[in-house]
């Protein structure tokens, strides 16, 4: 059963709609991420769920509850903030300890339940400071500390991790899936961050002008893409256009704009001539010098197979990247996976043979995606 429920909901403001009858779903214990660029509405989301703004349309449940109209103090909901709202004249356990004493928990209970929530966070002995005393990461784990002190039913991210740098950021992932998974509480995650919602999450909804375009596990969202949006958004990818072609052995034609035939994987039935977008991967092009023999041992040219330059190398430490040229108008970008420095075998000049499986280049109609306004 759902433990949260988000049921063709829409919120309207002065005309805007900022949610446009979305719905999406997490069972008790997952993480849900919900995930897009600026403006598509999931903070919005994230605040009927807390009890901060009130649908304009549809129902929102919680444990079986019905709870769209119920006040934000009734919700018993932990959240934490993207710039934290600490209480800057406040020690850490006094901002921890806030809730608690609205709650009208005894001195001991409340210190008690402090010092638990702040070992839980790995903040023991920093009680007694300010939050202007602390890095950006102990900020983050003192607003998490008392996110879930108060024991809360389910817990809301808004952006948690945004104003960390990136060691910090991936350091508190590992940290806030192994206190979710501890405390087994029902989380959403609101991030603009692909990466973070395929590390982090149980589930995804991908969010595109105030509506889930996709809902599913990672591995559905980032293999399996329903949307031209969820293609081009999730994952590294290059996106050629063009114009589906007919079906052969199970692989949709494809012709880009420039006039160079693919073939692909079709996620859903597409008819020819229809605008398609075909999705490949960066990890999944293979570039090589063209007299490279094929895995197969031979050095036969075949569907996706094509030649190009190499225009621009990138050097990212465990792997490298390769920025080609594809006929006139094209460009490829592959990510190839290194030992050493050694293994750098091309050169910016270079003629190159690129290709990739058929079954790696994903093929969907090419719907339009609308501009953004408001988060």
């Amino acid at each position: 059963m759902n433990w949260l429920e988000f049921r063709n909901v829409s919120k309207q403001f002065s005309g805007h709609l900022a949610v446009d009858d979305a719905s999406f779903s997490a069972q008790e214990g997952e993480i849900i991420c919900l995930v897009g660029p600026s403006g598509c509405g999931k903070t919005t989301a994230l605040r009927m769920i807390a009890g901060f703004e009130t649908p304009t349309s549809g129902e929102i449940w919680l444990g079986g509850h019905e709870v769209s109209t119920l006040p934000a103090h009734k919700r018993n909901i932990g959240i934490t903030f993207q710039n934290y709202a600490l209480f800057p004249h406040m020690t850490v356990a006094a901002n921890v300890g806030f809730g608690l004493r609205m709650r009208k928990f005894g001195r001991e209970e409340s210190r008690a339940k402090v010092a638990a929530a702040l070992a839980m966070v790995r903040l023991d002995g920093l009680d007694a400071r300010y939050p202007s005393q602390l890095s950006g990461g102990q900020q983050q784990r003192v607003a998490l500390a008392r996110a879930i002190v108060i024991e809360p039913v389910m817990l809301l991210l808004d952006e948690p991790l945004s104003n960390l740098d990136a060691m910090l950021r991936e350091e508190m992932r590992v940290e806030i899936k192994e206190i979710q998974s501890r405390l087994k509480i029902t989380t959403v995650f609101v991030t603009h961050d692909q990466e973070e919602a395929l590390t982090i999450s149980d589930r995804i909804a991908v969010m595109q002008a105030g509506q889930v375009v996709q809902e599913g596990t990672p591995v559905e969202v980032f293999e399996r893409p329903q949307h031209s949006f969820v293609a081009s958004f999730i994952g590294q990818s290059n996106l050629l256009r063009g114009v589906a072609a007919a079906e052969v052995d199970g692989h949709v034609g494809m012709r880009t704009h420039s006039g160079i035939d693919l073939h692909g994987r079709p996620i859903k039935p597409i008819e020819p001539g229809t605008p398609a977008l075909a999705v490949i991967r960066h990890s999944r092009v293979r570039v090589e010098k063209p007299d490279s023999p094929d895995s197969d041992g031979s050095d036969k040219a075949g569907p996706n197979v094509f030649s190009g330059r190499v225009e621009l190398i990138n050097y990212l430490g465990d792997s490298v990247q390769y920025v080609c040229s594809l006929g006139d108008a094209e460009r490829i970008i592959a990510t190839v996976a290194i030992a050493n420095a050694a293994d750098i075998a091309l050169a910016a000049g270079d003629d190159v043979r690129i290709s990739w499986p058929a079954g790696d280049c994903l093929v969907v109609a090419d719907a339009s995606m609308p501009d953004q306004d408001d988060d």
